[in-house]
């Protein structure tokens, strides 16, 4: 970590004397060494992240943010775009993440490899823009490579490139790194232009995730240390308070975007049903939650071991929050006192404390107690913290050897470590069965884990799981149903009807469980009370699910005009269903329409190309057209041999 202090500037904007307050020109052709650098830090990110080409989708938000969201599914369009600005998903308005994935599903298809593969890419563009920015500041470019090693290889953040679904981490992480590059040059030329640039910029990571909210702080931070536009102001006979003033004045179009942003991420997440309330989740817990997440982040920062997807909220005594509680003031507290001395601590820390108050739990979203996707921007406040604070302790020519060395083994170890964490992220399955090894009383660990197997047909097992969960959290309604769907797939209808009842008596109004009862009454045959339910579940909440069951249901009654409209509003909101598309040639076909039943039998098929059951029924369908030409007569009585439900391959 050793660094000249005639280092050359890189091809951005300035650098910083460090130790002064100067910015000065530079040469415009940049610095070869930084460039090289940077581009081995970006091919570095690729290689160890070369295996998720391999991996699949989590069933963990992937299918619902991607596979079975229809306006992402369907690829770019105008249409889409306009969706993503005007309309919420998934508890979420990110509408750039949004179209990032559409372009995604344009390109690839509905590849995962490649999915993953994008935010491969992102990721490693943040890793070489964060060397750009922190050479850019600080003009030391092995600290500055070392910092950027460290963050692109720790295994804490393989959740945030290896989950398709993270997509907005490294996304606004990206324009969150463009608008802090962009605001060094505004402190430069103190023009209109960058400083627009700088609040597109950070817009746009708005518009990814509203994670990077905390970006205005973080400016008053970098104008502290170690751009010193404090130390600048203050040369020109201007007093602290007048600084302060001054440069907080200047981002007060931040500070609005941020205020505006953190109201609409509050609103649309309340709407979905994502914010805790006060009486599942009182304010002493979250408080008592954040401090001691304060402190496992930066354990786990050191001692990076039994990393899960998800973390369940711990029974802690109250020693280990008043420990913990202690621990971060009296840091806090001398990192103060070193302020003036040690300024890249004072950054580093509150860099570090600020950038996950959005996301330690004050206003606690979801059910985790902590994240390892939370620390992807916040660490870095940490090791610039540490990495510059271990410079001034030892810059004896043979320590920093030594500590160059270390420095190497420790980015390989970290690397091993990656590639060893990534191999959980390869599909469901795996990665929720090492939740379950690493954590205790994972209930979110063991009902997801039962879906994944759910969806491969292991029943049996998939009971199993969903019956953990509701032990460990029998009052939570999504497990109730999970347990009755796959109580429903093995013919325990008076199970399931039992379990879907209790989750509603929870959540009134829980529109899945409400349609998963509408599924039993009509597997037990009893269609009007089927039809009762799926009603109900469509006037409180239309999905494409709800329609379809109730086109089935219809269809079985030989109500063919109703199903063929409850078919089609399914189609509407999920087009790309080739179950769908099969049910409603099938009515079609019993209803004499033969040329639409023809039409959606080619569509399934063209979506589901090896699904036998779609490509009897097409043939079927043909066979008996034939057969009508040939007799000179019409298709009178359609086949019953027609299949309504499609092997799901």
């Amino acid at each position: 970590m050793n660094d000249s202090p005639n280092e050359r500037s890189t091809p951005f904007s300035f650098r910083r004397q460090e130790g002064t307050g100067k910015l000065y020109r530079r040469d415009i052709k940049g610095d070869r060494t930084a460039t090289i650098v940077a581009l081995s830090l970006f091919l570095l990110a690729l290689f160890v992240y070369w295996p998720v080409l391999h991996h699949d989708f989590i069933i963990w938000d992937d299918y619902d943010y991607i596979v079975n969201n229809p306006f992402v599914s369907s690829g770019l369009s105008v249409k889409n775009a306009v969706l993503a600005f005007t309309s919420s998903h998934s508890s979420n308005w990110h509408p750039l993440t949004w179209i990032s994935h559409m372009l995604d599903v344009e390109l690839y298809g509905v590849n995962p490899g490649l999915h993953h593969w994008n935010n491969v890419l992102l990721h490693s563009a943040n890793t070489a823009l964060l060397f750009f920015l922190l050479y850019n500041m600080t003009g030391a470019i092995w600290r500055s490579a070392f910092i950027c090693a460290f963050f692109s290889l720790h295994p804490l953040h393989v959740e945030s490139v290896a989950w398709v679904s993270e997509r907005k981490d490294v996304l606004s992480t990206f324009f969150w790194m463009l608008s802090l590059l962009a605001y060094l040059s505004y402190a430069r030329r103190q023009n209109l232009k960058t400083y627009a640039l700088t609040f597109l910029f950070f817009a746009c990571g708005l518009m990814s995730k509203s994670m990077v909210v905390t970006l205005p702080f973080v400016l008053l931070l970098l104008d502290y240390w170690p751009l010193g536009r404090f130390r600048d102001l203050r040369e020109k006979g201007k007093g602290l308070p007048r600084i302060f003033f001054h440069l907080c004045m200047e981002k007060i179009p931040f500070f609005v975007l941020s205020g505006c942003s953190s109201i609409l991420t509050f609103l649309v997440q309340k709407e979905w049903g994502a914010v805790a309330s006060s009486s599942a989740l009182p304010l002493d817990a979250r408080l008592s939650n954040a401090v001691i997440s304060y402190v496992r982040y930066i354990v786990k920062m050191f001692w990076p071991v039994d990393l899960s997807a998800f973390y369940p909220f711990p029974q802690n005594p109250w020693s280990f929050h008043l420990a913990a509680s202690a621990l971060l003031l009296l840091t806090a507290l001398s990192i103060l006192v070193l302020a003036s001395r040690r300024p890249h601590l004072f950054v580093g820390w509150f860099w570090y404390l600020g950038t996950l108050v959005p996301v330690i739990g004050l206003v606690q979203v979801g059910p985790q107690a902590m994240a390892d996707r939370y620390t992807y921007i916040p660490h870095v406040g940490l090791l610039i913290a540490l990495v510059w604070s271990i410079y001034d302790l030892c810059r004896r020519p043979r320590i920093i050897v030594w500590i160059s060395t270390l420095s190497g083994l420790l980015i390989l170890l970290l690397g091993l470590s990656t590639r060893s964490q990534l191999g959980y992220w390869q599909d469901s399955v795996s990665l929720f069965s090492h939740a379950i090894h690493v954590t205790q009383n994972n209930p979110r660990a063991h009902f997801h884990l039962g879906e994944a197997l759910f969806s491969q047909g292991k029943i049996d097992e998939a009971v199993w799981y969903y019956t953990e969960a509701v032990r460990i959290s029998p009052e939570e309604p999504l497990f109730l149903n999970g347990l009755a769907s796959a109580q429903l797939a093995k013919g325990q209808y008076e199970e399931a009807l039992l379990h879907l009842h209790e989750a509603i008596r929870i959540r009134p109004g829980y529109a899945e469980a409400m349609a998963n009862i509408g599924s039993a009454l009509w597997q037990r045959g009893d269609a009007e009370g089927a039809i009762l339910y799926l009603r109900k579940t469509l006037d409180i909440k239309p999905s494409p699910e709800a329609n379809h069951l109730l086109g089935l249901v219809f269809s079985g009654q030989g109500e063919l005009d109703k199903a063929i409209s409850n078919y089609r509003q399914a189609l509407e909101m999920k087009p790309g269903d080739h179950r769908i598309h099969n049910d409603l040639a099938v009515a079609f076909y019993l209803a004499g329409e033969f040329e639409g039943a023809i039409l959606h039998l080619s569509e399934a098929l063209r979506l589901h190309p090896g699904d036998t059951g779609v490509l009897r029924n097409l043939q079927l369908i043909r066979s008996e057209i034939e057969k009508s030409k040939r007799s000179d007569r019409s298709v009178n009585s359609p086949s019953s041999h027609l299949s309504g439900r499609p092997q799901d391959k």
